[in-house]
């Protein structure tokens, strides 16, 4: 079975998943990044920019869907275990410092979000 997906692409997709703590429905993810190839360089920046803001807590990736819509969309998730006046603070220096400049890159398809621990 022929596939479009490169065996560096492939590569680069498998890193991703050692990169994060968590991963929402691995496969659909692996599926999500095959398609939108753009984003795993961003991916695999990520998680260093958000710790540089956040520290040494959990990041995961999940996939929101709206059928009635029509899109899908990757989130990094990170796990905060500051105060939610904290937590906006750190996301809001991480949005203006690094997430601005690539979401050009990321064509609508990611986006951050934070859970409090």
């Amino acid at each position: 079975m022929e596939t479009s997906v490169t065996v560096k692409q492939q590569k680069a997709i498998r890193q991703i998943e050692q990169l994060y703590d968590e991963i929402e429905n691995v496969d659909e993810v692996r599926r999500f990044l095959e398609r939108d190839t753009f984003l795993v360089d961003i991916l695999q920046e990520a998680p260093a920019r958000v710790r540089e803001f956040f520290g040494d807590v959990p990041i995961g990736l999940t996939i929101h869907h709206d059928p009635e819509e029509g899109w899908d969309e990757l989130f990094i998730v990170i796990k905060s275990p500051y105060s939610p006046h904290e937590t906006l603070m750190r996301d809001e220096a991480l949005f203006r410092e690094w997430f601005a400049y690539r979401l050009g890159g990321a064509q609508g398809k990611l986006n951050i979000t934070e859970e409090l621990m």
